[in-house]
């Protein structure tokens, strides 16, 4: 895959922040699709692209770490032109669509990622992953802000169990409670709250 920005060919790697959150969230996929301990196989992964318009960040951070990590057999996907245009910036040249990776898999990925696109009701996209849901593919939708979000505080969350330990006995919360916990703390209010602090600390940082 190439990546064009005002028409120059750069390489993914150069593109990625190093970002740990990213390397935490996809760091389970090497042990994904192993038929058994004697035989591992390497996970098909399609991280597929919207050609009327894909989030720049959603795609490339999941598609360049795992590129780099060499532990999925990965393929960047475009459900129409060659030729993907990205938000807010930059254009990519995909090797494969939709069609093409059909062909040559025809029973589908393992995991396929969706980054947010402009148009997430286009009834190829939709079909597609459809398609790929019955094959048995688990469908992964990937959002910067949620990511970090989860990857900062799993850290934090870590911490803290460790430092409450260390005070005495721990009780494990309810499947109740655990349900309820993860369905505010993943809202978009606190997640959007998280972003505006850490980004506006990076700001702050950098013109210091």
């Amino acid at each position: 895959m190439s990546v064009r920005a005002g028409g120059a060919p750069a390489t993914i790697g150069c593109m990625l922040p190093r970002i740990v959150a990213a390397l935490l969230a996809f760091g389970t996929l090497a042990s994904l699709g192993r038929a058994d301990d004697a035989a591992p196989k390497r996970p098909v992964v399609a991280v597929v692209a919207y050609d009327g318009g894909t989030e720049t960040t959603d795609f490339l951070v999941p598609y360049g770490v795992m590129a780099m990590s060499d532990a999925v057999d990965l393929h960047g996907v475009s459900t129409g032109a060659e030729v993907v245009q990205l938000h807010p910036a930059l254009r990519i040249a995909l090797d494969e669509t939709i069609d093409t990776f059909d062909a040559a898999h025809p029973a589908g990925a393992d995991i396929v990622i969706v980054p947010a696109v402009h148009d997430p009701s286009d009834a190829r996209l939709v079909g597609w992953v459809k398609a790929q849901a019955a094959h048995g593919a688990t469908v992964v939708g990937i959002s910067m802000e949620e990511m970090v979000f989860r990857s900062v505080f799993s850290c934090r969350n870590a911490e803290l169990q460790r430092e409450a330990h260390a005070l005495g006995g721990v009780t494990e919360l309810t499947p109740a409670e655990i349900e309820k916990a993860g369905a505010f703390n993943l809202e978009p209010r606190p997640i959007a709250r998280a972003w505006e602090y850490w980004t506006m600390r990076l700001r702050q940082a950098s013109a210091a």
